[in-house]
């Protein structure tokens, strides 16, 4: 069974794959002139990814900080 470490790396690591890809998609929008729907869509898609990743980080900080 994994460790609390090794569930705060793996969570850590999602959220920052999770954050290069939102960049990433940013940094596509950024070069359209005029993105189509399909381009917000899959910036947006990529933002809640990131955002859910970075919550799921965050839980796992609060659940093994000591208080």
């Amino acid at each position: 069974m994994p460790t609390s470490s090794e569930y705060l790396d793996r969570a850590r690591e999602k959220a920052n794959l999770a954050f290069d890809h939102h960049c990433a998609q940013w940094d596509l929008l950024q070069v359209k002139p005029a993105p189509t729907p399909e381009d917000l869509d899959a910036w947006l898609s990529a933002r809640d990814s990131f955002y859910k990743a970075q919550d799921e980080f965050e839980k796992i900080i609060r659940q093994i900080s000591p208080r």
